[in-house]
């Protein structure tokens, strides 16, 4: 794991109107994204031990919500952010040494 990042919003509207007052509705929480990124290695050299990239993709399939309909739950400094993984992309970081980047989505849900 190379990063963990996330986006929470409250689900709010603001009205001005034209005697310059201000009114603020507020309707609770938005969904919000959670990011963790990784660098995993595509093969291992002479080994039968599977691959990081594998490893996070096996993860990622075993964990996605269309598969358990549950919440997953991740744990950042004490706090419990709780979600469901819904996304899966990567990209090669170093086509000759087999590095892979990676990126799962969880949409958290609180």
């Amino acid at each position: 794991m190379t990063g963990i990042g996330f986006n929470l919003q409250a689900n709010v509207q603001y009205l001005q109107t034209l005697n310059e007052r201000v009114y603020v509705y507020v309707y609770g929480d938005n969904p919000g994204q959670a990011i963790i990124s990784g660098v995993a290695v595509s093969r291992l050299c002479n080994s039968s031990v599977a691959s990081g990239f594998r490893e996070a993709w096996l993860f990622y399939q075993r964990n996605k919500v269309s598969r358990t309909s549950r919440r997953s739950s991740i744990i950042v400094a004490g706090v419990t952010i709780r979600g469901y993984i819904d996304k899966f992309a990567s990209r090669f970081s170093n086509a000759e040494t087999g590095l892979i980047g990676f990126d799962v989505y969880m949409t958290v849900i609180e």
